[in-house]
C-alpha cells in the first residue's frame, strides 16, 4: 500500500512516497513473563484482548506436575523428568519453563489455537529455548 508523504506530514513534500508494508500475523500471540520467582504464560487474542489459555508455576498443578500426567491423546508430549514439586525458586529454573510450556500447549490446543505469534521476551537460551521448545512440541505452528 502506497502512502503518500502529504497525507503522513499534513502538508505537501516533494519526493518519494513511503511504502507501508502489512503482513499477514496469526490472530494470537504468546506473551511470556519471566520474573525471579515464577514463570507465567499466557495465549491472547489480538482482536479480542481475551486470554485463550494460561499456565503458570504459580499453579498448583504446574508445580506438582499432575497437569503433565494426563494426557487425552495418543501422541502427548513426553513429560519432564523428574515430576518433583518445584519449590521456592525451583518455579523458575528452565524445568518450570518447560512444564509451563507443555501445559500451555496442551491447554492451547483444547481451545483450538493452531498457529501464534511468537516474540522472544530477551536472549534465545534457558528458560526461553526450553519454553519454546516445549510449547512448540505440542504441535502448535509458530510464527
Amino acid at each position: 500500500m502506497r502512502v503518500s508523504c502529504k497525507s503522513l506530514l499534513g502538508r505537501q513534500v516533494r519526493g518519494f512516497a513511503k511504502r507501508i508494508r502489512h503482513r499477514e500475523l496469526p490472530p494470537q500471540r504468546i506473551v511470556l513473563t519471566l520474573t525471579s520467582k515464577h514463570i507465567k504464560a499466557q495465549v491472547i487474542n489480538q482482536s479480542s484482548g481475551n486470554v485463550e489459555a494460561e499456565a503458570s508455576t504459580l499453579q498448583k498443578e504446574v508445580r506438582e506436575g499432575t497437569a503433565l500426567e494426563t494426557t487425552d491423546d495418543a501422541e502427548a508430549t513426553p513429560a519432564p523428568s523428574p515430576l518433583t514439586e518445584l519449590v521456592g525458586y525451583q518455579t523458575a529454573s528452565v524445568e518450570a519453563a518447560r512444564r509451563v510450556g507443555v501445559i500451555l500447549g496442551r491447554r492451547a490446543r483444547a481451545a483450538g489455537v493452531r498457529q501464534v505469534q511468537w516474540t522472544s521476551p530477551g536472549r534465545f537460551h534457558g528458560k526461553i529455548r526450553a519454553f519454546y521448545e516445549a510449547f512448540r512440541s505440542s504441535g502448535i505452528e509458530m510464527k
